[in-house]
């Protein structure tokens, strides 16, 4: 059963069990084996208080019923108020299947809008309240909200046709004939953002407990990878031997993906320098004096491009490296220091360490000994508050970074040999990456050399057992 205000056998929302539950339930008929069943049903969304209910609207899973008898599951239909106070939207879904004759339908939107209005306070309440937008489908209701987070439907329809590849890949998972083909009339929309369509979806089913779909997919992944020309389009770290004129010729096969080149610019800032554009540059002008127009634009639209994520993610760090110095600034003012870094763990971040980090030598190069051994003091404070929650393998990683001498680096891994382990090396190398990333060479030419010493360590450890 739906409720409606006329329908006084349900519950009003004031009345729910919970604040996002709305009504509670509907009597329903399972559709394959009409077996009846009472399925639970969320009619009222406040995503300020519940913003978990957004993405499971977006997802497509509010609102479905499991038949008891043979597991079939059915999409209910029923009228659904949405409310982002942040962007002031207001929407009410009525679906046009229940055929609701116009006065009864504009009594339902009042009640609904006043399920939400009854929750915010009298004077948070403003004038979009007066003017919900009534919905008449659950496709256009995903797509307003999402509309309203700057995606676009042109964006929609891109996902929903990646979308569709992904599932007509996996119905071919078994006939390697038939994903041949598949990757051969597709190849130009199996790119950057496919892949990553691809990942999410297979994290998403682990996390929803479904090991089975997510090891299909990520098998399905391995696949298309073997395909030389697919795998060259994905975003990859340069090996330390490339050179400019590889790395340009590997940028070259990205240059109309704007996701898979802003990861590169993400993977690799180091390696793009003055030199880097300098001679991506002289290529632009050399093609272009030898009559090839096409390849001298492509290659002017790939800098600027290049330099444009660059400058952006640029800005990025430098608004995350002042907000972290901030920071800083505020626990060193607090009397208790202890509570202000609890305050803000989930803040605190390899970045925010390395702020901190080249705020003591700042410190020290200005003589100011008594403000970096306060700075030095806040950092011990907050790697001794984070290693009680950390696994002793980051632990461990954090200790070897704070010791400057290689020599009390070996000693520590001499007695940390129960840790050291293939795992361990791919922790260190995936922080070399995301360091590397922030344009962070220091760190990680440190990193690189803790991971050369953990394998030492290791081969050193494997020869000393009988």
């Amino acid at each position: 059963m739906i409720w409606t205000p006329d329908n006084r056998g349900g519950r009003a929302p004031s009345e729910s069990r919970g604040p996002a539950t709305g009504p509670g339930g509907v009597q329903i008929r399972c559709p394959r084996c009409q077996t009846p069943f009472a399925a639970q049903i969320i009619n009222v969304i406040d995503v300020q208080k519940h913003p978990q209910l957004k993405a499971a609207l977006v997802a497509g899973l509010l609102n479905r019923a499991e038949c008891p008898g043979c597991g079939a599951v059915s999409v209910l239909n029923v009228p659904l108020v949405y409310h982002d106070p942040d962007k002031e939207l207001l929407l009410v879904l009525v679906p046009s299947e229940l055929n609701l004759p116009a006065e009864q339908q504009q009594r339902l939107i009042g009640g609904l809008v006043q399920a939400i209005m009854s929750q915010v306070p009298a004077d948070q309440r403003k004038g979009y309240f007066l003017r919900p937008q009534t919905i008449l489908s659950m496709q256009r209701l995903v797509e307003t909200i999402l509309e309203a987070d700057g995606v676009t439907r042109e964006m929609l329809d891109e996902q929903r046709a990646r979308l569709q590849l992904l599932e007509d890949l996996v119905r071919a998972k078994d006939d390697p004939a038939q994903i041949k083909a598949l990757i051969d009339a597709h190849r130009a929309r199996l790119d950057y953002a496919f892949m990553a369509t691809l990942t999410a979806t297979a994290q998403d089913a682990e996390a929803a407990g479904d090991a089975a779909s997510a090891d299909q997919l990520l098998a399905l992944r391995d696949t298309l990878l073997q395909d030389p020309a697919l795998a060259a389009r994905m975003p990859q770290p340069f090996a330390p031997d490339t050179t400019i004129d590889d790395a340009i010729e590997r940028l070259e096969l990205l240059a109309d993906d704007e996701e898979a080149l802003a990861a590169m610019a993400i993977l690799n800032r180091p390696a793009f320098d003055y030199g880097f554009f300098q001679e991506l540059t002289g290529r632009a002008e050399r093609a272009r004096a030898a009559g090839d127009v096409a390849r001298a634009e492509r290659l002017t639209a790939l800098r600027d491009a290049l330099l444009q994520q660059i400058d952006r993610q640029d800005k990025a760090l430098q608004a995350a490296q002042q907000h972290h110095l901030r920071l800083i600034e505020e626990i060193l003012a607090n009397p208790d220091q202890q509570a202000a870094i609890g305050e803000h763990l989930e803040e605190i971040d390899t970045l925010f360490l390395s702020v901190l980090g080249g705020a003591i030598e700042k410190a020290r190069r200005e003589g100011n000994i008594e403000r970096s051994a306060r700075l030095d003091g806040l950092r011990r404070a907050i790697l001794d508050l984070l290693a009680e929650s950390m696994p002793p393998e980051v632990r461990l990683i954090n200790h070897l970074l704070s010791l400057e001498a290689p020599d009390a680096r070996r000693a520590v891994l001499a007695e940390s040999a129960g840790l050291l382990s293939g795992d361990l090396e791919h922790l260190v190398q995936d922080l070399i990456d995301e360091v590397q990333g922030q344009g962070r060479t220091e760190t990680a030419r440190r990193l690189q050399a803790i991971l050369a010493e953990i394998r030492q360590a290791r081969t050193a450890s494997s020869a000393a057992r009988p």
